[in-house]
């Protein structure tokens, strides 16, 4: 199974297999805990969508089209769960190599131009966003989408800043 590939190279299993671990797992996951938590009149939910959701990344057709489905998946649940005592937001990690998906040469450094900190985003990065998230200091903070992503999201057109002067 391939994580990226063009939509033109793109199998329908490649498509279906991404979507069900990445869409219909969060799902499956979210709506488990959902269950307990509206019981409980209380808690919080995490999901993780992307940066590769929000643009149209090259070789990112299933993988980003499946993160955007769980960033507005959040938005849902978080309309609709709300007023039980359930929050629910999500993480959109920028660029980070976890060992799933590596990044050759020219893309990492596509990333890197386009990312104001100018450096790859770390799992600790994520995971503290998710205790954030995840804290009474979180309480009324739902429907979220939270960008870890060094300014990547927000980021325009960059250029040597000496050109401004001129």
């Amino acid at each position: 199974m391939a994580l990226h590939r063009l939509a033109l190279d793109t199998s329908e299993e490649d498509w279906e297999r991404v979507l069900r671990i990445n869409l219909t797992g969060s799902f499956l996951t979210a709506q488990a805990a959902a269950r307990r938590m509206v019981a409980q009149e209380s808690g919080r939910i995490i999901q993780i969508g992307s940066i590769s959701g929000q643009r149209g990344n090259m070789g990112g057709v299933a993988y980003g089209a499946s993160k955007a489905a769980v960033m507005h998946m959040c938005k849902v649940m978080a309309v609709e769960l709300s007023n039980s005592g359930v929050m629910v937001n999500a993480i959109a990690p920028g660029p980070i190599e976890t060992g799933i998906s590596s990044h050759g040469p020219t893309r990492k450094q596509g990333y890197l131009d386009r990312i104001p900190a100018g450096r790859y985003g770390t799992v600790e990065a994520v995971a503290n966003a998710a205790l954030f998230l995840a804290s009474d200091e979180c309480e009324w903070i739902t429907g979220h989408v939270l960008n870890v992503d060094g300014g990547y999201g927000a980021a325009g057109l960059a250029y040597d800043p000496a050109e401004i002067t001129r």
